[in-house]
């Protein structure tokens, strides 16, 4: 599922930082799950020349048994917007490769 809020948050970031043309590595944030795990992480475009294909930086994740209810999920976005924001630098390194 996407969470458009969250990526333009990360490019806003990613601008304010210097680095505005790493937003257009960006192919979407959002959830997934794999039947016991939800995770929120960045994918970036197909092509992009940095990363290799299906490769993706992970924000937050949290097992089905700690999910309780809505508030759990909107956890699990407040902690990757803290990851964006804390760890902007180091998204920064991992989509540029550097």
């Amino acid at each position: 599922m996407p969470l458009p809020f969250l990526e333009a948050r990360l490019k806003q970031r990613l601008a304010e930082h210097g680095r505005p043309e790493l937003g257009d590595a960006i192919e979407r944030v959002g959830l997934t799950d794999d039947g016991k795990t939800v995770y929120v992480h960045l994918q970036t475009r197909p092509g992009w020349p940095k990363r290799r294909p299906g490769e993706a930086y992970l924000l937050c994740h949290a097992d089905y048994p700690d999910i309780h209810g809505l508030d759990d999920y909107r956890w699990l976005v407040r902690e990757s917007r803290l990851e964006i924001d804390e760890e902007i630098q180091r998204i920064i390194r991992w989509l540029a490769r550097e």
